[in-house]
């Protein structure tokens, strides 16, 4: 029994409520990264590994619950997932150890892809034509919204709270969402269909043998571990090495993620003004040119604030132009099994990013140079993809 029906006026705000939740718990805890390992007297890279626990759970998770939900329906599937969500903050705030806390953050990530996926799938199930595109607007506005506030957020959080703050904040918002889903909203789902496994792998290994799609996600991976590069070095470089507060840390991310939204905005100017291939190239010689640049200014010895931040928010310019390209021509490649493709290709670039974050985790930080180079990897990593992807491109047969 719900509150509303598919009909509702209210139900879009109810979808977008829900949105914001999963990009802030992947950022908000990044001040409190040098408070928690004080707490547990861990190393480094142990809490940096927080941040990719999460990520290949919440990977995994969305391909669970997508392939799921058109045989069980959206809104039992997201209670599940928010219950889960809501356990793995409750598991942090009490964490004894850094292992348990990386096991809460493994939680938090199975809990809350459930609504990250299913939000945009209730959406396609309730909406049409223009409309669809309108709510399809909001919910990318406030999934790239999110993670500029959430850090900012989070300083504030840290510096009068305490590193558990965060934990709080997205417990008592992940109840709220629990109770929305549960008492509020409906079942979208008018068309449940019987799961057939063997069909859907079937599809998913027609669509991952496709080499330009593989080298379209490795582009789009480079580019979506920008921003996870940052997250775990910049805290310890911004606050124990140069000596700032959570608070400006915050500030500084919230500049970053502004850069981020900036250049998703010229993105669309740009395509209009020299087409989409001029503007994909353009970025990815960008990304390059701002990676080396971080570079340059450690050998001359620079390592201040804006030494970091200022070639760090032109690598994640560019890195917003070369994340729309790479979802639109990811998307492109199939004329079926669309949302089957959307989901692997979510899935396999998160765990890009899994993989690039836990090994550079392992990186001592004690100036930019690890940031840079790490930069410089990706950079050149996503050019080269996109080179060979050119030279690969053939029609889909999918």
């Amino acid at each position: 029994m719900s509150l509303l029906s598919r009909n509702s006026p209210w139900l879009v705000v109810f979808i977008l409520f829900a949105v914001p939740l999963g990009p802030m718990a992947t950022d908000v805890f990044t001040p409190s990264l040098p408070a928690i390992q004080t707490a547990f007297s861990a190393t480094r890279a142990s809490v940096q590994w927080s941040i990719p626990v999460f990520l290949l759970s919440y990977a995994l998770g969305q391909i669970v619950y997508g392939s799921l939900s058109d045989s069980w329906g959206r809104r039992g599937l997201s209670c599940l997932g928010l219950l889960i969500f809501v356990g793995g903050c409750l598991v942090a705030i009490w964490a004894p150890s850094v292992e348990v806390l990386l096991a809460a953050r493994f939680l938090q990530g199975l809990g809350i892809s459930a609504t990250s996926v299913l939000t945009k799938t209730m959406t396609g199930d309730c909406y049409e034509g223009d409309q669809l595109k309108q709510v399809s607007g909001w919910i990318t506005l406030l999934w790239g919204f999110s993670p500029v506030v959430a850090p900012a957020l989070g300083g504030y959080l840290q510096q009068y709270f305490g590193w558990q703050a965060c934990f709080y904040l997205l417990l008592g918002y992940g109840l709220l969402s629990l109770a929305v889903f549960s008492l509020i909203m409906p079942e979208t789902s008018s068309d449940k269909q019987s799961l057939d496994l063997r069909s859907l792998f079937r599809d998913q290994m027609n669509i991952v043998k496709h080499p330009p799609f593989l080298l379209n996600v490795v582009v789009f991976g480079c580019s979506y571990s920008v921003m996870q590069a940052f997250n775990i070095f910049a805290p310890f470089m911004v606050q124990d090495l140069l000596g700032y507060s959570p608070v400006f840390y915050g500030h500084l991310a919230l500049v970053v993620g502004f850069s981020f939204l900036l250049g998703a905005s010229v993105y669309k100017v740009c395509v209009k003004k020299i087409g989409a291939e001029k503007s994909y190239s353009v970025a990815l010689w960008g990304h390059v040119f701002g990676s080396v640049l971080i570079l340059i200014l450690a050998e001359l010895g620079f390592f201040d604030i804006w030494a970091i931040v200022g070639p760090t928010c032109i690598v994640v310019f560019f890195s917003s132009f070369i994340s729309s390209h790479c979802m639109a021509t990811g998307i492109a490649m199939f004329t079926r099994n669309t949302g089957t493709a959307v989901a692997l290709m979510s899935f396999l670039l998160i765990f890009l990013s899994v993989i690039v974050t836990f090994s550079f985790s392992f990186i001592h930080v004690s100036s930019q140079k690890p940031l840079a180079v790490v930069f410089i990897l990706l950079s050149l990593t996503a050019l080269v993809a996109s080179m060979l992807e050119k030279k690969r491109q053939e029609p889909a047969a999918v």
